[in-house]
């Protein structure tokens, strides 16, 4: 095991220069975490947890050296992130929403809002230093080591240690382990969704008039909008998707296609021949990265389809079943990471195809899967949710960066039998209660039958 210090300076990736390049006053690359807990909070050991847990991942505590005579790296930070603490009573602040210049401070913020025998925990993420798993990996560290302190001995959790040195290894992505032979075959079946991501430019998502004397009534202050399924049309969603022989993620990826050309035929400014596509973050951890702390060990699948193709719902759904599978088989995520590569190799910077302002995709589908299952094996449970000390996890929140003219994110994980829904549109150009209409639309078609 490595010290958290030993680490720096440590040279950023292809991918975390990516995501500094793109990120932007307007359009932060940061995202948003919540926790929902019950319980009357213990503050002091709360805030001790916080300061434990930023020594076992060392990039949320970092900032970056831009220094122009060498490639930029991650040094330590001064100082670390502190809980902003207040009563539930006193709203997040507007900051909230605002860009991490990560050249000055480390790329992680913390809210918490204190009520009545329950307690909110609100963080925000720069993208260059974590992605969604990553973040999760830390959430996981601050509610075990708060449970060491409030838990009777023998509620404690499970160790879960992390290795500090493992950063070194995140730009491996498990490659290491791909032979020859499986690099060309892999190529050769991607060369073909590069083609089409080079040549088929897609169609934002436009706004369309809803009723504007309605008052939104579900959107956070930050400009999310959370929903939760129930256990009972959770339950009948997972199964649908099992009598359809396809997962869950299909299913919600197709119901993302189907509701964005609804959406744009509404606005009069549909072409039956217009392209949509949908930016899916893809994890390329492998289980030898169990101990890596909070890093981004993720890349870009891109799935493209014609307007058109959206008349068909039974089609497109199989379309989109074989090309999940075909990702997750030859693990397609690894190619924009060389594409990225291979343009920092060729022009000594972030290539201006990769992080300009055109549209590169309508809308994003990020999907982090059950984190209920994946905290069941540390935490001991109690009616289906995890027990951290005296807190009780209750809900989660969750909302990947809006991009420019990529105008809506949404974000899905799975906790205590429920469907956790985020959605996030570009409030530059949606309302409110286009928002809302947005997510309604969506939803229904979650709860359908047959999502069509």
């Amino acid at each position: 095991m490595h010290s958290s210090n030993d680490v720096f300076p440590l040279p950023l990736v292809a991918f975390e220069r990516y995501m500094l390049a793109d990120d932007r006053a307007d359009y932060p690359m940061t995202f948003l975490m919540g926790l929902r807990l019950s319980g009357t909070v213990d503050r002091q050991a709360m805030e001790e947890s916080l300061d434990e847990a930023l020594l076992c991942h060392p990039l949320l505590r970092a900032v970056v050296d831009g220094n122009a005579t060498r490639r930029p790296c991650w040094v330590a930070a001064k100082d670390a992130a502190t809980f902003d603490w207040e009563m539930a009573s006193v709203p997040l602040p507007a900051g909230v929403s605002e860009g991490i210049d990560l050249t000055t401070r480390p790329g992680l913020r913390a809210w918490a809002r204190q009520g009545d025998k329950c307690v909110e925990l609100t963080f925000q993420f720069h993208h260059t230093c974590c992605d969604g798993i990553g973040a999760v990996r830390f959430l996981t560290d601050l509610l075990r080591f708060y449970a060491n302190r409030t838990a009777n001995e023998e509620d404690r959790p499970v160790p879960c240690p992390t290795d500090v040195g493992r950063l070194g290894e995140r730009a491996r992505l498990g490659r290491h382990d791909e032979s020859i032979f499986f690099r060309l075959r892999a190529l050769l079946k991607t060369l073909p969704m590069t083609i089409k991501f080079i040549t088929r430019r897609p169609r934002p998502l436009v706004p369309v008039p809803v009723d504007s004397e309605k008052p939104a009534e579900c959107l956070s202050p930050h400009g999310i909008l959370h929903v939760e399924l129930g256990e009972e049309d959770t339950r009948r969603l997972r199964d649908a998707c099992r009598r359809e022989g396809v997962t869950l993620n299909d299913r919600l990826l197709r119901d993302m296609f189907l509701t964005i050309a609804d959406w744009n035929r509404r606005s009069g400014k549909n072409s039956h021949r217009g392209w949509l596509r949908v930016l899916m973050p893809t994890n390329m951890r492998s289980p030898d990265d169990d101990a890596m702390p909070a890093a981004n060990m993720v890349s870009m699948c891109f799935l493209t389809r014609k307007t058109g193709e959206c008349e068909y719902s039974e089609q497109l759904m199989r379309g989109i079943h074989r090309e999940t599978f075909t990702i997750k088989r030859i693990r397609r995520g690894l190619y924009f990471i060389r594409v990225i590569e291979a343009g920092l190799a060729l022009c000594g910077k972030m290539p201006d195809s990769l992080v300009g302002r055109r549209c590169r995709a309508t809308a994003v589908l990020s999907n982090l899967g059950d984190i209920g299952h994946r905290l069941a094996d540390t935490f001991p449970c109690r009616r289906g949710r995890i027990v951290a000390g005296n807190l009780m996890l209750e809900g989660i929140m969750l909302a990947p960066p809006i991009r420019p003219n990529t105008t809506t994110a949404l974000a899905v994980c799975s906790y205590a039998d429920r469907l956790n829904v985020s959605l996030l549109c570009d409030r530059q150009l949606f309302s409110p209660q286009q928002t809302e209409q947005f997510m309604r639309d969506y939803t229904d078609r979650l709860h359908a039958p047959s999502g069509g």
